[in-house]
């Protein structure tokens, strides 16, 4: 039996899921309705820091805590040399 992240299928589906919807209606509004700045700004508010919060509440569970210190390597180390990588010019 699959576990439900939420009761409400629908917001389920469409925030959690999928949110397929999310890029559409942020360019529609960025170039039709309403100034670039605000638009990233509403929609920086309005999903992304519910986005972080709820993505940081990962780390309180006991269990989670013990697979991430299990895979440092893979969660913390890889992700670190990537950028460095990625961000330094090679020189």
């Amino acid at each position: 039996m699959i576990k439900s992240l939420i009761q409400n299928k629908f917001l389920e589906i469409n925030f959690i899921l999928f949110p397929i919807w999310i890029l559409p209606v942020y360019f529609l509004m960025k170039f039709f309705i309403l100034p670039p700045e605000l638009t990233f700004l509403i929609f920086l508010i309005l999903l992304g820091e519910t986005h972080f919060a709820s993505t940081f509440l990962f780390y309180f569970n006991k269990q989670n805590r013990r697979y991430i210190k299990k895979n440092k390597t893979s969660i913390v180390f890889m992700p670190i040399f990537l950028c460095i990588c990625f961000f330094t010019d090679g020189n």
